[in-house]
This record gives C-alpha cells, structure tokens and sequence, in this order.
C-alpha cells in the first residue's frame, strides 16, 4: 500500500474507534501529516526535472569545454606552426649569409 492509502486507513479507524474530544484531536494530527506527505509526494517530480535541468547543463558545459580544447589545440598548432616557419626563415638567412660570404 502507498503511504496516502494507509493514512486514509488509519483516518477511517480513527473516525470509528475513538470518541470526542480524541476523534478530533487524533484527526487534525492526522491531517497534518496528511498534508506533508503530499508534499513530499511531489518532490520525486521536481527532482526529476531538476535531475534533467543539470544534466542538460553538465551537456552543455561538456560541449563548450570540448570547443575550448579544440580552439586551444588549433591555437597551439598555429603557434608551433609559426616558431617552425620563423625557424625556417633564420635558416634560410643563415645559409644565405655563409653563402654569400
């Protein structure tokens, strides 16, 4: 039985083994904790939406952290590429220099 189902159960016992003032009592406590698993029933839901709501962020992080590596490693290719060119061009002054010589 689900929780709703039993505290109903024990409201109806409540309303037929007990007598005034206690059936009162008995049943506004009741209706309290009536009222809180309610609540709670609802937090499963929006638990749920909040799990999809981070996994839609920890998507998105994931994404643009792998555009950002793949700019990094562009940016690191095109700096390696450009300290081989200026290499290649001291080279080629240098040979032109003890040629020329």
């Amino acid at each position: 039985m689900k929780i709703m189902e039993h505290l109903n159960r024990l409201d109806n016992l409540i309303v037929e083994n007990t007598a005034p003032p206690t059936t009162s009592k008995l049943r506004n406590y009741l209706s309290a904790i009536i009222e809180q698993a309610e609540t709670e029933g609802d937090l499963p839901d929006a638990m749920a939406r909040k799990d999809a709501e981070h996994a839609q962020t920890v998507a998105a992080l994931q994404a643009e952290n792998a555009m950002l590596k793949k700019k990094v490693a562009e940016d690191s290719f095109w700096e390696d590429l450009k300290k081989e060119e200026e290499n290649y061009q001291a080279i080629l002054r240098s040979k032109m220099l003890n040629h020329n010589v």
